[in-house]
């Protein structure tokens, strides 16, 4: 694991992957248990906030989604930590 240079501890390496499904689900279970379960809100990285509007470009937010149109199941989509 390295630093991610953000302050917020360490996290997997851009490149790594976890070993097996049974690694793969912990450590999903971790993240979800720091960042969806936790009570500390953490602001999403430049790079998230640049792909997350490149989506909304494509398809709009659930929040302002007068057709039903939008794919997203939550909006504002920017504010959903999953997509951090």
């Amino acid at each position: 694991m390295a630093d991610d240079h953000t302050g917020r501890g360490r996290t997997a390496d851009a490149d790594a992957r976890p070993a097996d499904d049974k690694t793969a689900g912990q450590v999903f279970s971790a993240l979800y248990d720091r960042y969806i379960d936790g009570e500390v809100e953490e602001p999403a990285s430049e790079r998230i906030t640049a792909y997350v509007a490149v989506l909304l470009e494509r398809w709009c937010d659930l929040s302002q989604d007068d057709e039903d149109t939008s794919p997203w199941s939550v909006g504002p989509l920017s504010t959903v930590p999953v997509v951090h």
